[in-house]
């Protein structure tokens, strides 16, 4: 969970905060911004964490083909394991990124796995998850720099974290910090700053957005996850109102505005940027997908199939991308 918006050497704006002023004004917020922007998210993921699986289940439908892409694109590569895994999953939430890990071929490796997150709602959830029973596990509340610098763990996930990451450098050297060589890295569900800017990326957003499908699913959501979204937005706004952080409730995209402000500005997870920032690893294999700006399992047929078949060419454009690197030297 981030304390403020990331600011990558790319696409800083020169004030970060900017975009929340109106928005606090209209509230009667007298938080300065970083304070605001923490307490939101705070508030957003603590009292988010029973509602997380309903509100995100296209993440649990349509992420795990990508999960086995990236797993597959490594052992394709480089032998198995030659031992079992320590494994860790930064920002785990309720635990689904590291039940999807467990059912590629990596699973079959892992002997150990942290489970890390700030918000200790989201550790109860993640404790209860019956998939995670397979291995032995720990919860940690915590960031990754909660953890002993002498932690070692052969294989790290972060999985829709790092477009929250208030310092990318600092992060990707807390992770190198905590590999031995021959790690892997595991990453996915980050916006695409290297695919966004692609006339043909926003072509097909554009053209997604004007066949309305995207508004008849919004309008079909099921009448549980709507109500599980208008739970969380009340959920967010009692704890935010409690602790005097606003005057007034905020509504559920104001919310999303503030959670997403880097995403917002235009600020995606760059691989071109993160190989300048990782230079003790490779690359092993980039996997992009949401090409209309929606996961598969959110598109109507006609869509669904273009998206498989994009997914299938490996193109490098669509709105969200995923990534496997392999540790080649430690670091001192």
């Amino acid at each position: 969970m981030p304390e403020q918006p990331f600011a990558g050497a790319a696409g800083r704006a020169a004030d970060p905060w900017l975009p929340l002023a109106p928005l606090m004004a209209a509230h009667g917020v007298t938080l300065d911004p970083p304070a605001f922007f923490t307490a939101v998210n705070r508030a957003f993921h603590g009292c988010g964490a029973r509602f997380y699986d309903e509100l995100h289940r296209h993440m649990r439908e349509s992420l795990p083909e990508q999960f086995q892409y990236l797993a597959s694109d490594f052992l394709g590569q480089y032998p198995p394991p030659s031992h079992k895994m320590n494994a860790l999953d930064i920002g785990c939430g309720t635990g689904m990124s590291s039940e999807m890990l467990l059912d590629t071929r990596f699973g079959a490796f892992v002997r150990h796995i942290d489970l890390c997150d700030p918000a200790q709602e989201m550790l109860d959830v993640c404790a209860a998850r019956n998939s995670l029973m397979k291995v032995r596990h720990r919860m940690v509340c915590g960031r990754i720099e909660s953890l002993p610098p002498r932690s070692r763990y052969e294989l790290i996930l972060a999985s829709c974290v790092l477009q929250f990451v208030a310092d990318l450098p600092e992060f990707l050297r807390q992770v190198a910090m905590r590999q031995p060589a021959g790690a892997v890295f595991l990453h996915l569900h980050d916006p695409n700053a290297d695919g966004a800017a692609d006339p043909e990326c926003a072509r097909r957003v554009e053209e997604f957005a004007r066949s309305g499908s995207g508004l008849v699913r919004r309008l079909s959501r099921s009448v549980r996850r709507r109500d599980a979204a208008a739970a969380h937005v009340e959920a967010v706004n009692r704890e935010l109102l409690e602790r005097n952080a606003i005057a007034s409730p905020l509504t559920e995209a104001e919310i999303a505005a503030v959670v997403r402000l880097r995403s917002r500005q235009g600020q995606g997870i760059s691989i071109r940027e993160m190989q300048t920032l990782m230079p003790e690893y490779k690359l092993v294999s980039v996997r992009s997908y949401a090409f209309f700006g929606e996961l598969v399992s959110a598109l109507p047929a006609r869509f669904r199939k273009l998206e498989r078949a994009l997914i299938a060419a490996r193109a490098a454009n669509g709105t969200q991308v995923g990534a496997i690197w392999i540790k080649t030297e430690g670091r001192p």
